[in-house]
């Protein structure tokens, strides 16, 4: 499946979810944040495939890397349905559910539709 990955994530109101960009410092006064960037699926994706565990071997850390890399250099990736599943789990690890299930929309959107159908309301309040 082809990914679009300079897609922007967006908050539950539809507008971009607004991070610092590299370099910048939030300011240690008021919290004020300059320039702020649009929160990509890039930049998520690539911040997830780097926060390996110490204990992984060599090869998954090398895969890691090289699908890092992938989707940093192209907008557009042509992913299996394998690197799909390692990926979520991945995003799924390192942010919450507002980042992971805007991400998981763009990378599996037949999933979360499906998903979407099936879980009442009520479930989620519990």
């Amino acid at each position: 499946m082809k990914i679009d990955f300079k897609t922007v994530l967006t908050t539950l109101d539809n507008k971009p979810i607004q991070v610092p960009s590299e370099g910048q410092s939030t300011c240690q006064v008021c919290g004020h944040v300059e320039e702020p960037k649009d929160l990509t699926l890039e930049r998520v994706s690539v911040i997830a495939l780097f926060n390996s565990k110490q204990d992984e071997d060599a090869e998954k850390k090398l895969n890691r890397y090289i699908l890092a890399q992938r989707v940093k250099q192209f907008p557009v990736v042509e992913l299996s349905s394998e690197d799909i599943v390692f990926l979520r789990k991945e995003i799924s690890i390192t942010y919450g559910p507002l980042v992971y299930g805007r991400a998981s929309e763009i990378l599996d959107p037949g999933e979360i539709k499906k998903l979407s159908q099936t879980i009442p309301v009520k479930a989620l309040k519990e």
